[in-house]
């Protein structure tokens, strides 16, 4: 790897990072003038979230401010077409982290228009598009195999879209239900968890329940 000298200048902050760092100070300053010690306090106590957000990486979804709640109260992974795999163990190390911070609730959020789905799906029905990089390609296996139950029905994309979507967000629903970090003896659960699957409207912002039940002592329980 190159290394730069040790005197070398720092390169020039690109007009588009100016102003996400602008936004920034604008923004840290109207959350002290709300609560002049908010920073401070969060700076120097434990986290506490209540919710662990598993969602997608689209740009169009950040779980804070979609859900208007200020730093602290979400805890938060998310990746192309919220996939949840029993085998990743960066999803299973953030839930194991969210069990041992006592979370009350999960929540899997997947979206409409979601492109890893459209991607998966084009793959499926032969339809042309940017060919898949050989690290998405593995990423989306299991929702290949899925989107596999739509390969001729509903003839209209858009509609088998919206099934795969949902079906999804599903399937990732039952991967979090048996994932060891909710089941495992060496992971300590303080009290029942909610597992819920949501879906984000694009065209409407709007949050809507598809599925849900909880983990406790005892096991799942619808």
């Amino acid at each position: 790897m190159t290394q730069l000298p040790v005197d070398a200048a720092p390169l020039p902050i690109p007009d588009a990072l100016v102003n996400l760092l602008e936004r920034n100070g604008r923004w840290s300053s109207d959350i002290k003038a709300i609560g002049p010690d908010f920073f401070h306090n969060s700076a120097n106590r434990t986290q506490e979230p209540k919710v662990l957000w598993i969602g997608c990486s689209d740009s169009r979804i950040p779980e804070g401010v979609v859900c208007d709640v200020l730093p602290g109260v979400l805890f938060t992974t998310r990746n192309i077409a919220n996939q949840f795999k029993l085998n990743d163990d960066s999803a299973n190390s953030v839930l194991t982290y969210a069990v041992h911070l006592k979370i009350e609730h999960v929540v899997l959020v997947g979206h409409t228009k979601c492109g890893g789905v459209e991607a998966a799906l084009k793959y499926v029905r032969g339809i042309p598009q940017d060919p898949l990089p050989p690290s998405l390609l593995r990423w989306l296996q299991p929702l290949i195999t899925l989107a596999r139950r739509y390969k001729a029905q509903p003839p209209n994309f858009d509609d088998a879209v919206e099934l795969l979507v949902h079906d999804n967000i599903i399937a990732q629903y039952n991967n979090l239900l048996a994932s060891q970090a909710l089941h495992n003896q060496g992971v300590q659960i303080s009290g029942p968890i909610t597992i819920h699957g949501w879906l984000y409207d694009l065209a409407e912002g709007r949050l809507s329940q598809v599925i849900s039940s909880y983990v406790g002592l005892e096991g799942v329980q619808d």
